[in-house]
């Protein structure tokens, strides 16, 4: 597979199916399909991570990646800042429903990938060699990891949920890293974790999850958080914050509010 995020998944899918050896080639660091052993495939609108097949190897070339539109391989950044919702999930997910076995070990390298991710902005906003490499290590650090526990829970839990409901209610896909901002920042916020932390990380990223730049409304988006826990158990997925307390109307109209006063979004 090579290319972006669709092209790579589409690779390991058709590999699979063909019992043939996969070699990735990412052309950007958007998302990190090259890295992850599922194919994300999209079944009636919804977001769908099948399958289990692992690279030969993973071709990075830094003037290749360089060569990509820069904001592009920046949104890959809100991938990792998954990592922030989807831990606290995780551990929640462990005093209740135990769906995902969990490991102390991992969840602390999850909070150190975070301070590392902080440390390495300036270098990923710039997309220089040492952002590359950190990129790139840090989705092979996931990927590791996720082969070892079959799941990713530690960086994929109610933001991706989030993500994939965006994606049902709007009816078209997203730039992944930069629509999973967005739903970091939200997700943050209802579970009081680290919010404050997650609005600054985007802002010195300068991943653009403005309605404008991610090209939704502001009804698409109140739908979307509305319907979340819904969408969430006709869907099956796992137990996460979304299942612990609801979302009400007024929460929506109070994050609305302070999303858009946090990113200068006019009426």
């Amino acid at each position: 597979g090579m290319g972006g995020g669709l092209a790579i998944d589409a690779g390991k899918w058709i590999a699979e199916h063909l019992n043939k050896k996969l070699h990735s080639v990412p052309t950007v660091l958007s998302v990190n399909a090259a890295f992850c052993y599922k194919s994300a495939m999209r079944v009636n609108n919804v977001v769908t991570y099948m399958g289990r097949i692992f690279p030969e190897a993973i071709y990075i070339d830094f003037d290749i990646i360089k060569g990509a539109p820069k904001h592009l391989n920046v949104s890959g950044a809100g991938d990792l800042l998954a990592c922030l919702t989807a831990s606290y999930d995780w551990k929640l997910n462990s005093m209740v429903t135990k769906s995902h076995k969990f490991s102390q070990e991992i969840y602390d390298g999850a909070q150190e990938l975070l301070g590392l991710l902080a440390e390495n902005v300036d270098n990923i906003r710039e997309v220089n060699d040492d952002g590359i490499y950190f990129m790139c290590e840090a989705y092979r650090w996931v990927a590791e990891h996720s082969a070892i526990m079959n799941h990713t829970m530690w960086e994929s839990a109610s933001e991706h949920a989030f993500f994939d409901n965006m994606e049902f209610v709007c009816k078209k896909g997203f730039l992944h890293g930069q629509i999973i901002g967005l739903a970091v920042y939200f997700m943050s916020l209802f579970q009081d974790n680290q919010h404050t932390r997650a609005v600054m990380m985007l802002k010195r990223l300068g991943i653009d999850i403005t309605l404008k730049g991610l090209g939704i409304t502001e009804d698409q988006l109140r739908t979307c958080l509305l319907t979340l826990r819904e969408f969430t158990e006709r869907e099956g997925l796992r137990y996460t914050i979304i299942n612990a307390k609801p979302i009400t109307p007024e929460w929506v109209d109070m994050a609305i509010s302070k999303y858009k006063k946090d990113f200068n979004i006019d009426d």
